[in-house]
């Protein structure tokens, strides 16, 4: 008999799904202004995510779970003698929700860098429940929780370099972390490892800056009257520092710290030098509405006399600058350096696509970018077959990170040296108006096609189509959002208890001992075509399998190896484990 109770287990939004269109910083909030380039969320529930408040999960949002009788047993327990788990990967190729074309590639088929770790609190135990966030970077808005063994994992984010944000409780540690396309980097935080970091923050002439806000791991302290500021209990591993102080260009670096170790604050010094500022204002051929996003960028890898690098300023803490209609906005204490500047606005495109210009330290320089006609992709939402309005829209490639990385002139690994956001050519967002109407830039040539999804306020309603050139036809009908995801059981030939362990798009779900003759069952899985690898002990038991998960319950039959099957005699549990 099957039992009853079933471990479910929310999703985590920004990673995985139609119904996570939002980032993490609007999951369940209203929707971002028009314009808006944060990262967004993939279609549709595909991996487990640590528990938030109802309201903000939309109703299509409840699986997957896994079915199992109404006591899982633990591993190891007395019920099995296989002390070795079948390990099963699900990863999602398409989604059923959205248009296909064979010369287009399918959405998000650009995200395949992976994270995999262990979060260890102060106590030297696995940290259950622990926060993965990324807060800045191509995955801005996506977080991770741990299993009840401290666990986490995705294969489904962008690469490149991103900042990551570990919570245990009321402790933060603030990380840097580059993804690779296809491979799983590996990212563990121990709390209970810590080492001293000291800090002297001094200005150009070799004075003591007092005052200045220091950040190291996540916890910020302020210098004293000698420059100094320090931190004692730093969790070991490569964090992020960074100072700032009004006045002065901020500096961010990365440090590598082992246990029990001492860093002296004069051997960790920063030099603030004075800042430059930049008025920005933007000039439109058309009417504008809504801000136009600026970026800035240095115009080469060093910068200007104080030797500023790339990486020592933290240019996307200040990069979109939104610049309202007819307004201008002043950016304070940039690095004196050359800078290039691009503007994006929906419907139209910057005069030229870069330009530069360079600051001086203490002085105000002012610059104005172009907006000019752009070929467009305009369209309609409906809902019901009325205009609807207040839909959040969103026009996305299927590789951002490709088309952001070609957009800038950059060569892929770009996006390793600095913190690199998707950019407008890569995703815009806009918000129709009282006749449902939307406007996009079309940016043709970077990609072959490029996904529009719309989505209601409320997140019960939805609608896409695929575009492949410029156009002023398009009309999406929302419909509502399934409420019930789909069901993919396997079938093993056990006759007894079988441990599992599970991950679905590398987000690793709580491990399961299923009784004799019992199927192991994934509930509330987006309906689409998975792929699916299972192991036990290095041998292929379903090798990549695709998969059609819909509406009704799909199954997969596997037979077992023979340890699979039979378990293991007493003495290869003991050999097996240590004793």
């Amino acid at each position: 008999m099957s039992r009853a109770a079933l471990l479910s287990l929310l999703l985590v939004l920004a990673a995985a799904g139609l119904g996570a269109l939002v980032a993490l910083g609007g999951g369940g909030a209203a929707p971002a202004d028009p314009g808006s380039v944060e990262p967004i969320t993939p279609l549709g529930p595909i991996a487990p995510r640590a528990p938030e408040p109802a309201a903000e999960a939309p109703a299509d949002l409840a699986g997957p779970s896994r079915s199992a009788e109404d006591t899982d047993a633990p591993l190891g327990s007395a019920e099995t003698t296989v002390i070795h788990p079948l390990r099963v990967e699900l990863s999602l190729v398409s989604r059923a929700a959205l248009p296909k074309a064979d010369d287009v590639m399918a959405y998000r088929a650009g995200a395949v860098a992976g994270i995999e770790g262990v979060i260890t609190g102060v106590d030297g135990r696995p940290a259950a429940g622990a926060r993965v966030e990324f807060v800045a970077g191509p995955n801005a808005g996506t977080a991770l929780a741990t299993d009840g063994r401290g666990r986490f994992g995705a294969t489904d984010l962008w690469q490149g370099l991103s900042t990551v944000l570990v919570r245990v409780g009321s402790l933060t540690s603030e990380r840097p972390v580059r993804l690779g396309r296809l491979s799983r980097t590996p990212f563990s935080v121990d709390f209970s490892q810590t080492a001293f970091v000291g800090v002297l923050v001094k200005d150009a002439q070799g004075k003591p800056i007092e005052g200045a806000e220091v950040r190291v791991d996540g916890t910020v302290s302020y210098s004293d009257s000698a420059g100094r500021a320090a931190f004692p209990n730093v969790t070991v591993g490569k964090v992020i520092t960074g100072v700032r102080k009004e006045g002065f260009a901020a500096i961010e670096r990365e440090l590598a710290l082992s246990r029990g170790v001492t860093i002296e604050a004069g051997n960790n010094v920063y030099t603030l030098r004075r800042g430059a500022a930049l008025e920005l204002a933007v000039q439109s051929a058309g009417p504008m509405s809504t801000p136009a996003l600026v970026y800035l960028m240095p115009a080469g890898g060093s910068g200007g006399p104080g030797g500023t690098t790339l990486r020592e300023f933290p240019w996307h803490a200040v990069s979109p600058v939104e610049v309202p209609p007819g307004r201008s906005v002043v950016v304070a204490d940039l690095p004196e350096d050359l800078l290039h500047v691009r503007v994006f606005h929906n419907g139209s495109r910057g005069e030229p696509p870069t330009s530069q210009v360079r600051l001086q330290a203490g002085a105000v320089t002012r610059h104005q970018v172009r907006l000019g006609a752009a070929a467009t992709i305009i369209g309609r939402v409906l809902r019901e077959g009325r205009p609807a309005e207040g839909v959040t829209v969103t026009l996305e490639a299927p590789d951002r990170d490709h088309v952001t990385t070609a957009a800038l002139d950059k060569k892929p690994m770009y996006a390793h040296e600095v913190v690199l956001p998707h950019v407008p050519t890569a995703v815009q967002r806009a918000v129709t108006d009282g006749r449902g109407s939307f406007t996009f830039t079309a940016y043709e040539g970077l990609a072959e096609g490029r996904y529009v999804i719309a989505e209601s306020f409320d997140r019960r309603w939805r609608g896409a189509a695929l575009v492949r050139a410029a156009g002023a036809d398009l009309v999406i009908e929302l419909a509502p959002v399934p409420t019930e995801g789909g069901t993919l059981r396997f079938v093993f030939d056990h006759f007894q208890g079988l441990p599992i362990e599970a991950r679905i798009a590398g987000r690793p779900m709580e491990p399961v001992v299923l009784r004799p003759g019992e199927p192991f069952t994934l509930e509330g899985l987006e309906l689409g075509t998975w792929r699916v690898h299972a192991q036990w002990e290095g041998e292929d038991v379903i090798r990549r399998q695709v998969v059609e998960v819909r509406a009704e319950p799909a199954e997969l039959t596997a037979p077992l190896p023979k340890g699979a099957r039979e378990g293991q005699t007493e003495d290869e549990r003991r050999r097996a484990l240590g004793g």
